[in-house]
C-alpha cells in the first residue's frame, strides 16, 4: 500500500536524523564534562536558549527527539515569538489538555487501514509530542526558571503525567485495534500449530504456508508492550527523580560537592544516562510512531517483545545498584566531614 512518501526517501531522512542526533550526542558529551552539578533548581536564564545550557539530570536522561527537536522548537517559538508574556492566560496545563485531545485525533487517524491515513496520524502524534515539549518551556517561562527539571507532586506534573499516559494509552489502543481487525500472516512455527487447529492456515502464492497469528497470542503480545511502556514511563521518571536529589539536591558540601561532580562525570553513570535515553518512555514512542510510519508495527512489537524486557530489566537492576552505590559513596564523605 503507498504512503504519503516513497519509502526510499523516509529511510533517508532516518538516516540523516540518526547522524544528527550522533553528532549532537557528541557535543552534549563534551559540554557534560565541562559540567559540575549545581545544588538547587534557580539558574540565571541565558540570553539565547542553547540546547546545551543549563544542563541538569533530566535534561540529559530524555529522549533525543525532545532533547534535538522539540525543545529546540518549542524554546525559540517562544523566544521569538513571545508567546508566553503575549499569552499569560494560556497555562501549562491548557497546553497538557490540548495535547491529549491532540493524541485522541492521532489515535484515530492511526487505526485507520489505509497507510496514508495512519502516516498522517503519525505527524498528528509528533504535533502533542511538540506541544507536550510546549507546556514545560511556557511553565518554566512563567516561573522565571529556566532550569529543566521534573517537579514532583504539583498539579503541572500530575496534570502532564496523565496526559502522557492518556496519549501512550490511546495509541497502544490504536494499533491493537487494528492488528485486531488486520491480524499479521506469520510462518513461524511455534504459531502453525495454533493456528491450524483454529483452521486459519492458508497459502501463498508461492505455495508456502501463511498462517493468521492467533488474536490469543496478538493480544499478549499487546498486553505485555503496554506494561513494558508503563513500566519505562515510571521507572525513567523514578530514576531522573532519584539522581537530581543525590547529585543535585540542595545539602551539598564543598566536600560532597566535588564528589557529586565526580560521580556525574563517570563512565557508570553516562552509560547509564545515555541507555535511559533510548529507553524511557518518549523513546519508545517515538520508536512506535517510526514503525507506524515505516508500516512495521507488528514487527516492532514482535522483535522488542523479548529484546525490549531484557533491556528494560537490566537497565533497572543497574540503575537500582548504582543509585545506591551512588548514596552510600556521598554519605561516607558526609560523614567524615562531620
Amino acid at each position: 500500500m503507498a504512503g504519503l512518501v516513497n519509502m526510499k526517501t523516509l529511510y533517508f531522512a532516518a538516516v540523516v536524523l540518526a547522524l544528527y542526533f550522533f553528532i549532537m550526542d557528541i557535543i552534549l558529551l563534551h559540554h557534560i564534562q565541562a559540567w559540575s552539578p549545581v545544588p538547587g533548581r534557580q539558574v540565571k536564564p541565558p540570553a539565547m536558549y542553547d540546547p546545551f545550557k543549563p544542563l541538569s539530570v533530566k535534561h540529559i536522561m530524555i529522549d533525543h527527539m525532545t532533547n534535538y527537536v522539540y525543545g529546540p522548537l518549542s524554546e525559540y517559538f517562544n523566544f521569538f515569538s513571545n508567546f508566553s508574556d503575549i499569552f499569560p492566560w494560556i497555562t501549562p496545563n491548557m497546553i497538557s489538555i490540548c495535547h491529549m485531545i491532540t493524541s485522541v485525533i492521532a489515535a484515530k487517524l492511526i487505526a485507520d487501514d489505509n497507510l496514508s491515513c495512519r502516516q498522517i496520524g503519525a505527524l498528528v502524534f509528533e504535533f502533542r509530542t511538540y506541544l507536550d515539549s510546549l507546556d514545560g518551556v511556557v511553565y518554566r517561562a512563567h516561573a522565571k526558571n529556566k532550569q529543566y527539571a521534573s517537579n514532583w507532586g504539583t498539579l503541572g506534573y500530575n496534570v502532564d503525567m496523565s496526559a502522557d499516559i492518556l496519549a501512550g494509552g490511546v495509541l497502544f489502543l490504536a494499533l491493537t485495534y487494528r492488528l485486531w481487525r488486520n491480524t499479521p500472516e506469520s510462518n513461524y512455527s511455534q504459531i502453525e500449530s495454533s493456528a491450524a487447529e483454529q483452521g486459519l492456515a492458508t497459502k501463498s502464492s508461492n505455495g508456502a504456508s501463511d498462517q493468521k497469528i492467533p488474536r490469543k497470542t496478538l493480544l499478549i503480545y499487546f498486553v505485555l508492550f503496554g506494561l513494558r511502556l508503563l513500566l519505562s514511563a515510571y521507572f525513567w521518571d523514578n530514576y531522573v527523580h532519584k539522581y537530581h536529589n543525590l547529585l543535585e539536591g540542595n545539602d551539598a558540601t564543598k566536600k560532597t560537592q566535588a564528589l557529586r561532580s565526580d560521580l556525574a562525570h563517570s563512565a557508570p553513570t553516562l552509560i547509564i544516562w545515555w541507555m535511559w535515553r533510548i529507553g524511557n518512555s518518549g523513546a519508545f514512542l517515538e520508536f512506535i510512531i517510526a514503525s507506524v510510519v515505516f508500516d512495521k508495527v507488528w514487527e516492532f512489537v514482535r522483535f522488542t517483545h523479548y529484546v525490549g524486557w531484557v533491556f528494560l530489566i537490566t537497565l533497572i537492576v543497574a540503575s537500582q545498584i548504582h543509585t545506591v552505590e551512588i548514596a552510600s559513596a556521598i554519605s561516607a564523605v558526609a560523614s567524615k566531614a562531620m
